[in-house]
């Protein structure tokens, strides 16, 4: 059995910076005061997103590796069902409520998004969608409200249909993440040295919306912890000072906006990844996140990742109509994300949950 403390605390902060980011975007589209021009908040909501994807990495890289341990092979069948039985329903459910339901209530609406602008190219919206390329939906069509934020539940999906079969068939797992890694980014700075057309403008664009380099910094840790747990260096890292020094340039960082252009993902994956390491193998870890409420807002983050714009334009509606101050405004957000989270966990996720048992090898609680 697997169990890496505090994941599921780091899990809610990712969602709820992604929260604070949309609360205070969509403040700004309704014309409210809001605090959308301060440079942090505008770049919380890609670094949440952005410790999602290391935390990801890190994971399912180890239970993947663990798995190659132990039995000697990677299951990649068992591991894709897993996959859909925990991805798909509420990844599919999202898109027939931003199609069919919320265009037609005025309760949903959104400034500059009406029926027509949703429905316009809508087939080529839908096969997007359908085939897990929703971050090109966000990138060639616009944001479509309420399904926007899957665009990085279909990065992941288009990573890890590859990474299981990658790890499964090469003997050095860190040589193929370095590799991928440098692909990834030699492929990026290729596109950009050409004339735009219409062909390097799509990869150009692709490649921008699929950070592998996030998950696969994260799976380099997740590689580390397994190979060189009892060395020197695993120690070095595994320390309360260098935690803290991490833990400041990550906030100086945010703070000051940085911006390395392309490496800019990279940097903060590095930082959050040791960060994310310090958490889960330091037992007197700076940061904890390990109590029953982290625990249960971590198990149900999915969700509330992927419903908290709903409640962010109820609650500015409310705000509007009754004038109630921010604070009020944040606590029924929060409030009505979570609830609707916790319904979704518990009363539509886990009935598909429950099947992933005939397809797990190494369980894990996380």
């Amino acid at each position: 059995m697997v169990y890496f403390k505090n994941l599921n605390g780091i899990r809610f902060l990712a969602a709820f910076l992604v929260i604070i980011h949309h609360i205070e975007q969509m403040k700004n589209a309704f014309n409210l005061e809001s605090f959308w021009e301060y440079l942090p908040i505008q770049i919380i909501g890609r670094l949440g997103v952005v410790l999602f994807f290391c935390l990801s990495g890190f994971l399912i890289t180890y239970l993947l590796l663990e798995e190659k341990k132990v039995v000697k092979n990677i299951d990649v069948r068992k591991f894709y069902m897993r996959r859909v039985l925990r991805i798909w329903p509420l990844y599919f459910l999202i898109i027939i409520l931003a199609f069919s339901v919320f265009p037609f209530f005025e309760i949903f609406s959104m400034p500059g998004f009406d029926v027509k602008t949703i429905y316009s190219n809508c087939f080529a919206k839908l096969m997007l969608f359908l085939f897990f390329l929703p971050n090109m939906v966000l990138n060639v069509y616009g944001v479509i409200p309420y399904a926007s934020q899957l665009w990085s539940i279909g990065a992941e999906e288009q990573f890890y249909l590859i990474w299981p079969i990658i790890l499964k068939y090469t003997k050095s797992s860190i040589l193929a993440i370095g590799a991928l890694f440098c692909f990834y980014h030699i492929g990026r700075l290729f596109t950009s040295w050409f004339t735009p057309s219409i062909y390097t403008s799509y990869v150009s664009t692709y490649l921008e919306t699929i950070p592998i380099n996030c998950m696969l910094i994260g799976s380099a840790f997740a590689f580390f912890s397994r190979e060189y747990k009892t060395s020197k260096l695993f120690y070095f890292f595994i320390n309360k000072y260098v935690q803290f020094v991490v833990i400041i340039i990550t906030f100086l960082f945010i703070i000051f906006h940085l911006n390395l252009g392309y490496f800019t993902n990279d940097i903060f994956s590095l930082l959050f990844s040791l960060i994310i390491f310090n958490c889960v193998f330091h037992e007197t870890s700076v940061i904890k996140f390990e109590n029953k409420t982290l625990n249960f807002l971590g198990k149900t983050s999915y969700g509330l990742y992927m419903f908290h714009s709903i409640a962010i334009v109820i609650g500015i509606k409310l705000k509007i109509k009754y004038g109630f101050n921010n604070v009020i405004l944040y606590i029924i957000i929060l409030t009505m994300s979570i609830l609707m989270a916790t319904v979704s966990y518990y009363y539509f996720e886990k009935w598909f949950m429950k099947f992933k048992g005939k397809f797990t090898i190494i369980k894990s609680l996380i």
